[in-house]
């Protein structure tokens, strides 16, 4: 799995802030679904891959813009079988100027993954 960061802040700090999304999705899975601890890779991207650019926006509306952004991407491997009794939706919010992490509930479901 990959974090990723918006362009706000320095390098350095995006580039630890997405290695901290990616290792807080990757505890989860370990944690809450049961994947096996050797079983994630964890990596980041800083503010090196964005989705959007929001080349015209400015202050709050830029922050807004760059959501997309601030996120974790979760890319299955080889041949893998996951079945649990939920899917989470994993959404970044913000409180009091410092990143949290909000789990929602969306699903309950079976994933199969094959080669």
């Amino acid at each position: 799995m990959t974090g990723h960061a918006d362009r706000l802040g320095s390098k350095t700090y995006n580039l630890e802030l997405s290695l901290k999304r990616a290792e807080a999705v990757a505890a989860y899975l370990r944690n809450e679904v049961g994947l096996p601890v050797g079983s994630i890779g964890v990596a980041a991207m800083g503010e090196a891959r964005p989705l959007v650019g929001c080349p015209t926006e400015n202050g709050d509306a830029l922050k807004a813009c760059l959501a997309p952004n601030r996120r974790v991407e979760v890319v299955f491997v080889g041949h893998a079988l996951v079945d649990h009794d939920r899917i989470m939706l994993v959404r970044e919010i913000e409180s009091g100027g410092a990143d949290l992490i909000e789990i929602e509930e969306i699903a309950r479901t079976t994933v199969t993954i094959l080669d």
